[in-house]
């Protein structure tokens, strides 16, 4: 055998170490030992310093030359709080949760692991598993790893840290043919020295086989077996002296030690399972603080809360509550009781019982009394997952109730969400509390089905709002967050993610300078939201940016495309950035919300939800403030068509109003800035401007404070009154008696300048900014199907007349020869549509026939006034330009998730030009469920650089449900 001062060992020095260690630690022939290591065997100290001084120091040391002692490695960065490792096949991923998005990214991997990675207990290193020993990291650079020591063991099947981090155990199974021999190495963490070696059998060996103290001076540990329980000092490390302090061989049952303190818990049988004690023992000085006796008892568990205050022993009817520093106690007398779970760091704790389905009850020890908080009857529950922060909880039916998720507030006794994840057998929360991950870990690869919907893991925050899905190609072997030992309230400002301000570096307006982000459109298919941007003449295949979290709702892109909405079960979030970056912004807390809205400046936002059963024709609302989240304004409104608040015309924001009961109510957004920063307003605090009654009809002009509106006397045969309204002056511009009016309907032209009020003979044509009088025209149309302006200029479209194929009409409000009266341009006849589709721009219009006309598409120049080129999408039910003009898109939208089209081509949508030349076609997997082109609240000509482009690819992706 090689002597010290060999400089180069080869692999068979290695085996002839490790074979002759394993061999002294599992024969049967160590001399001396104690009665307590009858199966658990140390070496003893001639045996251990002989292999110290000669070969397998020398060897690690010399096979290492990189390792060196280290100092632990301070952990200052909040952002290795939201860390953690999966393994996935052979590969050990570190994922670094970016609170931006978010989104969990991947940082770092170790290759080839064929054991699971392991935190040590405060997080300060990584362990790897490799083949001849562990290894152990520093990550705290979330961008690379450092190799701080190795361990030399080979083969070995798992790594534990003592509490304190200065002790690493690894433990390997020698043979095959015994899987439940156990052979064992100590190491010290900093400086990588062989320290203690030992051994277990089978029968009898308690597992884990060394069991450290609580605390983290890591001063003492036990051993377990055949009912005794041996305390060894970890001075023996240094003296060499591996007897232990103490020995308890009177039936232990059960042992446990406190998580803070060294004081050790045994329960105590009299050999004849008739009756049983618990014991608190105070180590080394062998103090017995407190003793229980337990009658009757078939099993018993321990069950230490955190901080060591609280010992639960669970007996057969139920639970013996200890009071560790007072020397109280209570009984709990629950039946069947199936879990337990103390509070971390609180007073309070959960338990399951009862028959199928079980109960879940709440239970507080504070005051020094045990008290009942609340029950939760026939829950669908088998497991207990606490916050490690406490206040929140999950309660989980993994295992009997297909994965349903719970997701409860103790303090405000209420559920905050419910959900479910099928075949999901792990529950996990961070350090911080701010996230869950569930998912499906498996044991063993199974290589026959490999590839299964449940790979990946999801990602949910606190109070159950769905944040993310990461799929992988293969089943999951490991999900483990990274520990935290310190004070989590010390190290990051922002807990909880509803407090987290948007970042102060975003600029609202920095996308504007890319020209690309003029091409992006978003879409919603099947459970997949993508954002999708026109790049070449093929369709590319899309490199994922973002897969975010999952929502079965609509994604909202505001008016003048800074942002992008998504709505959850707990409220809304705001996304935006410049190019392909989509970060979250702000989050916008409304339980149970459907719907959003901005104000067309984007200085708010307002959702909705509906009030309940017990009001369904009402729904609630909050406006906020987007750039800081905060709620100004919270009220009631009617459940009409549109948005109960309506907005004033420009991007200044300044008024809006609602429509309640028939009444106008028009109010000023200045009396929002005096809300204090902790408090917010509900509408009957704030005073009217303007009030209207009799009100049946209105609409904002988009771009000035002028309101329309049709106007009744409060009787139902009585003719109506379209009022034209300056606000906040209330100077009428105009208005009109009309007769004979079943349905009025208002249509705005983009600059505000004409105003179209449908009648049941035509139309009511205002000329809002011609001055004097208002001017006004009257259109005579029969059977008008459908209505559309030229955005930013004077013509109109109109499609009227007989089925089955209806004429088109052109008209402009201003000619060279007519410059203040309607004229007629053209009538198309019999034409196959039923909608219209004016370019943003202008100049161009698309005649669709959507409905009754199977799809068939006109490309209409009305500057030429001619036909560029006809299509047909067969049962598209939408048409959506671009904000430049260049493109347009058709597509069959769903109405809901269960509306799966028949045959593949109604799955995508069609890529066409202005002059209805056919581009591509985007297949997808799914129907879709919404289309919509980011709008472009600027100058497109101003915009406008480069030569057009006619090809896709994904530039944000949302995953959305399982």
């Amino acid at each position: 055998m090689p002597t010290d001062n060999t400089d180069e060992w080869c692999d068979s020095d290695l085996a002839d170490v490790s074979n002759q260690f394993e061999q002294l630690i599992v024969s049967d022939s160590l001399p001396n030992l104690p009665p307590s290591e009858e199966l658990f065997r140390l070496m003893n100290p001639q045996e251990i310093q002989s292999l110290k001084d000669t070969t397998f120091h020398n060897f690690q040391r010399k096979r290492n030359p990189l390792d060196t002692p280290f100092d632990p490695v301070e952990r200052t960065d909040e952002t290795t709080l939201d860390q953690l490792i999966i393994r996935c096949l052979h590969i050990v991923e570190v994922l670094n949760v970016d609170r931006t998005c978010v989104v969990p990214k991947r940082v770092l991997n170790f290759h080839w692991n064929f054991r699971n990675g392991q935190w040590s207990p405060l997080g300060t290193y990584l362990a790897t598993i490799e083949p001849d020993g562990v290894v152990i990291w520093d990550i705290s650079d979330t961008c690379r790893k450092r190799r701080l020591m190795s361990y030399r063991h080979s083969s070995v099947d798992q790594v534990d840290f003592s509490p304190g981090e200065k002790y690493l155990v690894t433990y390997k199974r020698p043979e095959p043919s015994n899987p439940s021999e156990l052979v064992l190495k100590i190491f010290e963490v900093q400086t990588g020295e062989f320290l203690m070696g030992g051994g277990g059998g089978s029968a009898g060996v308690s597992w884990p086989l060394i069991r450290w103290a609580g605390g983290k001076d890591d001063k003492y540990f036990a051993t377990f077996s055949k009912n005794t329980v041996s305390v060894y000092d970890t001075d023996c490390f240094s003296s060499l002296d591996f007897r232990p302090v103490i020995i308890f061989d009177d039936h232990v049952v059960e042992m446990s030690w406190s998580p803070t303190d060294s004081i050790l818990a045994l329960i105590k049988g009299d050999g004849k399972k008739q009756s049983s004690k618990v014991v608190l023992v105070e180590i080394p000085s062998k103090v017995e603080l407190r003793h229980k006796n337990l009658f009757s008892v078939e099993e018993c568990k321990l069950y230490w809360q955190s901080n060591g205050e609280y010992l639960a022993v669970k007996v057969d009817i139920g639970f013996k509550l200890l009071r560790i520093k007072d020397g109280g106690g209570d009984v709990l007398n629950e039946k069947k009781m199936h879990a337990f779970a103390w509070e971390p760091n609180g007073d309070r704790f959960a338990v399951i019982h009862g028959d199928h389905p079980p109960d879940v009850s709440f239970y507080s020890m504070k005051g020094g009394k045990l008290s009942k908080l609340i029950s939760l009857t026939a829950s669908e529950v088998d497991a207990l997952f606490w916050s490690p922060r406490g206040k929140y909880i999950v309660l989980s039916g993994l295992k009997s109730f297909n994965g349903k998720l719970t997701f409860f507030n103790l303090d405000t006794l209420q559920i905050m969400a419910t959900d479910i994840h099928v075949k999901a057998t792990n529950v996990a929360w961070n350090a911080t509390g701010n996230f869950v991950t569930t998912a499906l870990i498996t044991d063993t690869i199974d290589y026959d089905e490999l590839k299964t919907p449940e790979n990946g893991f999801k990602m949910w925050a606190f109070d159950g709002e769905r944040l993310h899905w990461l799929q992988r190609d293969s089943h999951l072997l490991q999900l483990d967050w990274r520990p935290y030992g310190g004070n989590i309230d010390e190290l990051i400002e922002n807990p909880l993610r509803e407090e987290i301000p948007m970042d102060k570096s975003f600029d609202p307006e920095l996308w504007r300078t890319d020209e690309t982000a003029l091409f992006q459109l978003v879409i919603r298919c099947g459970y997949v939201a993508e954002i999708l941007q026109n790049e070449g003449t093929d369709v590319v295949v899309p490199e994922d940016v973002f897969k975010l979290s999952w929502n079965d709702m609509n994604v909202k892109w505001s008016p003048l495309g800074t942002y992008i909405a998504t709505l959850t079960k707990h409220g809304v979030v705001a996304w935006g950035g410049a190019d392909t970056t989509f970060n979250r912004l702000m989050y916008f807390m409304h339980s149970m919300v459907e719907e959003v809205d901005f104000s067309p400046g984007e200085k708010y936002l307002v959702t909705y939800r509906r009030s309940g059963p017990s009001n369904p024709s009402e729904v609630d609302f909050k406006l906020f403030e987007v750039t800081s989240g905060r709620l100004l304004l919270k009220g009631r409104g009617d459940d009409a068509s549109g948005p109960v608040i309506g907005w004033g015309g420009g991007k200044d924001d300044k008024y809006f109003f609602m429509l309640s009961k028939k009444t106008v109510s028009v109010y000023d957004t200045a009396s929002l800035t005096n809300v204090s920063e902790t408090d917010s307003l509900c509408l009957s605090d704030m005073k009217p401007i303007l009030n209207v009654d009799h009100v049946v009809g209105m609409s904002w002009s988009p771009t000035d404070s002028i309101l329309a509106m049709i106007k009744g006397d409060g009787k139902q045969q009585s003719p109506k009154v379209a009022l034209v309204v300056i606000i906040p002056n209330d100077v009428k511009l105009r208005h009109k008696t009309i007769f004979s009016v079943t349905e009025c309907k208002m249509y705005w032209q983009g600059d505000g300048e004409y105003l179209a009020i449908k009648v049941d003979s035509g139309f009511e044509l205002f000329r809002i900014k011609d001055g004097g009088d208002t001017p006004m025209d009257l259109l005579k149309v029969d059977n008008m199907l459908d209505f559309a302006w030229e955005p930013n200029g004077d013509r109109f479209a109109v499609i009227h007349g007989d089925q089955p194929k209806p004429d088109v009409s052109i008209y402009s409000m201003k000619t060279a020869e007519n410059l203040g009266k309607v004229s007629k341009l053209i009538t198309l006849e019999a034409k196959e549509a039923d909608a219209l589709f004016w370019s943003p721009r202008g100049m161009h219009i698309v005649l669709a026939g959507l409905k009754r006309f199977s799809g068939s598409l006109e490309f209409f120049s009305v500057d030429a006034m001619e036909t560029l080129g006809t299509a047909i999408h067969l049962k598209a039910t939408d048409v959506a330009w671009d904000p430049t003009g260049r493109y347009v898109s058709t597509a069959f939208i769903a109405q809901d998730m269960e509306e799966e089209p028949e045959e593949e081509h109604e799955k995508g949508f069609k890529m066409w030009n202005f002059k209805g030349e056919f581009l591509y076609w985007s297949h997808r997997d799914h129907c879709l469920l919404q289309l919509e082109w980011r709008p472009y609240g600027g100058s497109i000509d101003e915009a406008l650089k480069h030569p057009e482009k006619t090809s896709l690819s994904r530039v944000w992706t949302r995953a959305i449900k399982a």
